[in-house]
């Protein structure tokens, strides 16, 4: 009886088509994987956090609020919202339990959020500090409204100007969010530590940048060379 085999070559070639055919799917699978996670881990993020005592994610009925927290952790990292102290935390807090907005996903809430980390970044949690004038902040007004804040025709934060305005402390990175930023005025306030490289690297459309009169120290950094668009310093 005579048998016929593949050569050696044509095995390894079949192997490796079979192997090409299922990597997509093999990468497909260790994204979803990476991309799962399960708040349940988080039920009691904010319950000692805030004028509430006691606000604790359910497992049910709490569906809007899972959503909005898993988002949030991809954005800023579980290690930033879960630090009770961090402005992170309290704008995550806050999103979920305090927030008149009720936002459940999308642009609109990476944007309000951004402005809430930002907020209690430099207000030392909102309690011990304000800023001279924050009308509408952390408010039911749309984001759009707020002091110092000027939207496109889309809704997106264009400009940021709250120049002599109290505002004191570190600079968050979630700044960066606000994709559509294209005027960054906070001269003359009490800003401390560096500038954060992401921030100047995830604001590819800012024409005007103003951070003068406060106290950063440390060198100027490189990514600001990567602002193509950049007209006033």
């Amino acid at each position: 009886m005579n048998h016929s085999f593949p050569a050696i070559g044509g095995w390894w070639r079949v192997l490796m088509l079979v192997l090409l055919l299922q990597l997509p799917s093999i990468c497909q699978s260790k994204k979803q994987k990476k991309e799962q996670v399960d708040t349940m881990k988080y039920a009691n993020l904010c319950a000692t956090s805030g004028k509430t005592v006691g606000r604790v994610l359910k497992q049910k009925g709490d569906g809007r609020k899972h959503a909005v927290l898993k988002q949030l952790l991809q954005l800023s990292g579980a290690a930033s919202v879960k630090m009770s102290e961090s402005a992170q935390h309290k704008a995550t807090c806050w999103i979920l339990f305090d927030d008149p907005a009720h936002l459940t996903s999308g642009k609109r809430l990476e944007q309000r959020y951004a402005l809430a980390v930002f907020y209690f970044a430099t207000t030392h949690g909102g309690q011990s500090h304000k800023w001279i004038k924050e009308d509408g902040w952390m408010t039911k007004q749309h984001e759009c409204r707020w002091h110092g804040i000027t939207c496109n025709m889309r809704n997106r934060v264009k400009e940021m100007r709250l120049s002599f305005n109290k505002v004191a402390g570190l600079m968050p990175r979630e700044l960066s969010l606000l994709k559509d930023l294209v005027d960054l005025d906070l001269h003359g306030n009490d800003l401390q530590g560096v500038i954060p490289y992401n921030v100047l690297s995830g604001l590819k459309h800012l024409r005007s940048l103003k951070l003068h009169m406060n106290s950063f120290f440390g060198q100027i950094p490189s990514e600001m060379a990567e602002l193509t668009s950049l007209r006033e310093l």
